[in-house]
């Protein structure tokens, strides 16, 4: 994957040396997986760890609150250019703060429609030190195929850079490390 020329954004640009930990999933989440993304995200706070999120879904937007309401850092990771939808006012908070960091690899007088969803959990795989991959899969029997998909998103950025230790939130069960995802994605 090549990166892109420029990394527009706004916040406490030394967050992104930090590492932390990305919690990235499909559009539809089921409510029960939402709720112990939270939980992860806390944790990940309770351990110092920066928490990185994706996208301006429901799932994204209750992790950054969680994440907040524990005095925790953010990176949120936008697909599209428009930086100005996400300041209500406890966003701004945390960027004047020096506890949040938005940014997008689109410029923000581009259109909306634009934006390059692909990139987005590479970039956020690529500030990572930890991922969690969040099923959105309602039949539990998906599980093979959900591990391919987090598997690729753990692979998707450059080798370098690529996310130490990979989990998988399916329901219940939860793949510790990225071996365990690798095993699962051979027997698929």
């Amino acid at each position: 994957m090549r990166a892109p020329s420029l990394i527009f954004g706004t916040g406490n640009q030394t967050l992104l040396s930090n590492g932390g930990l990305a919690i990235i999933g499909p559009d539809q989440i089921p409510s029960g997986r939402s709720k112990k993304a939270c939980e992860a995200a806390i944790e990940a706070v309770k351990k110092g760890l920066t928490v990185i999120v994706t996208g301006h879904l429901k799932m994204a937007k209750d992790l950054v609150t969680v994440a907040q309401e524990h005095s925790g850092r953010v990176i949120w990771v936008l697909h599209d250019g428009s930086l100005r939808q996400r300041l209500k006012k406890s966003n701004r908070q945390a960027l004047s703060g020096g506890q949040m960091v938005l940014i997008t690899a689109q410029s923000p007088a581009a259109p909306q429609k634009t934006g390059d969803r692909g990139f987005v959990g590479s970039l956020a795989t690529a500030l990572a030190d930890e991922l969690l991959y969040v099923d959105g899969s309602k039949n539990s029997k998906d599980q093979f195929r959900t591990a391919s998909a987090a598997l690729r998103y753990a692979q998707s950025a450059d080798p370098t850079l690529r996310s130490n230790v990979c989990r998988l939130l399916v329901g219940r069960k939860v793949s510790p490390t990225i071996e365990q995802l690798r095993e699962l994605a051979a027997e698929s």
